[in-house]
């Protein structure tokens, strides 16, 4: 049977990476984005406080054994905790951000792609918190699609914790001042906030019609327009992977489309006619659908070549302000998680291939 991997055999590549994420890990415990107002040109990059991309660079660390993870991990569990609310609900951006010179908390309503990542990363640690499934599934539209906003809706069931959650979290800034200054809308569906959920809930009755519309816009190549906030389809493929690693096996129909939308961007030196977090996407993406690719390979040793001195990758938008991408955000730190995961995850497949090998 082939071993574990272990920390002795960690590449210098991924220790390298470890303790940049160490350095960059705030005494809050979020790891930093940055927001770019693209509707401002020269302006530059500007801090932000979200608990969205922590939750991503630590899912992708998982699978590195080593004390430093266990350590970062634990102190983005306790921030995790102190930014919930009620009847565990997370908003983008952190109880005391201030955005346009005034509190954002008491404005922005909580939304299922932070509440799904959180939860999912918080599930699997063995962290208690309150069971908000319930509110979940009550948030999606007639074909069964999950709404982006967790916010009060004309529900017809008789559920005493959904309204009196959603009552409890209701501002009339939430209801009201909220959509007249964001380029979203209340009933906002988004293909990449779906698969986060249905990655987050699993393979349940009340998830097919998220998981059949999903299917739907690969096999039309819509990927790139079934989004709010994501316009690249590398974080819907990353995010429909995850869910078929978690159970949801329906995804195995799309998952040959998928490598070869992804495999049509290759170049001759392994990378991804894209950035490396791309690159890093897509390898994840592959393993996750359990899928052989040459560009496996080749990808490690493209991510190895373009690290950073520091330890650190480039950082790329991952996700934009709405349809009219007034903002973008972007995060070192994020992009240097999920380039980790995919050196480490693909070094392991090398080595258990091997190990394989040598017990015929």
């Amino acid at each position: 049977m082939p071993s574990a991997p272990n920390e002795a055999e960690l590449s210098p590549s991924i220790r390298a990476g470890l303790d940049f994420l160490v350095q960059s890990q705030l005494p809050s415990g979020q790891f930093p984005v940055e927001r770019t107002r693209r509707n401002r040109p020269g302006w530059p990059a500007e801090e932000d406080y979200s608990p969205f991309a922590t939750a991503y660079v630590l899912h992708a660390l998982a699978s590195i054994p080593h004390p430093a993870v266990a350590a970062m991990t634990a102190r983005g569990v306790e921030y995790f905790l102190r930014e919930m609310d009620g009847h565990g609900l997370w908003r983008y951006w952190n109880k005391g951000s201030v955005q346009s010179g005034r509190k954002a908390h008491p404005f922005i309503p909580a939304d299922l792609d932070d509440m799904a990542c959180i939860s999912a990363i918080l599930q699997r640690n063995g962290i208690p918190f309150p069971d908000n499934r319930p509110l979940m599934l009550h948030n999606r539209d007639r074909h069964g699609r999950f709404y982006t906003y967790q916010i009060l809706r004309a529900v017809p069931a008789l559920d005493p914790v959904y309204w009196w959650a959603m009552l409890r979290d209701l501002t009339w800034q939430r209801w009201i001042v909220f959509w007249r200054c964001q380029y979203t809308t209340y009933d906002d569906v988004s293909g990449v906030v779906n698969a986060n959920v249905i990655w987050y809930l699993g393979n349940l009755p009340e998830t097919q019609g998220a998981i059949d519309w999903l299917i739907r816009v690969v096999e039309a190549g819509a990927e790139s327009d079934c989004d709010t906030f994501y316009h690249d389809p590398f974080p819907l493929w990353h995010a429909i992977s995850r869910g078929y690693a978690a159970g949801v096996k329906r995804f195995a129909t799309i998952r040959d489309t998928i490598r070869a939308r992804i495999e049509a961007y290759l170049l001759p030196n392994g990378s991804i006619a894209a950035p490396d977090m791309h690159t890093a996407l897509a390898m994840s993406a592959l393993m996750n659908f359990d899928l052989e690719s040459p560009f496996l390979t080749a990808g490690r040793a493209w991510l190895e070549r373009k690290q950073a001195a520091d330890g650190g990758w480039e950082a790329f938008a991952m996700y934009f302000g709405a349809r009219l991408k007034q903002n973008s955000w972007a995060s070192r730190a994020l992009t240097t998680g999920l380039c980790l995961e995919a050196i480490q995850r693909q070094g392991d497949r090398a080595r258990r291939a091997t190990e394989a090998g040598s017990c015929v």
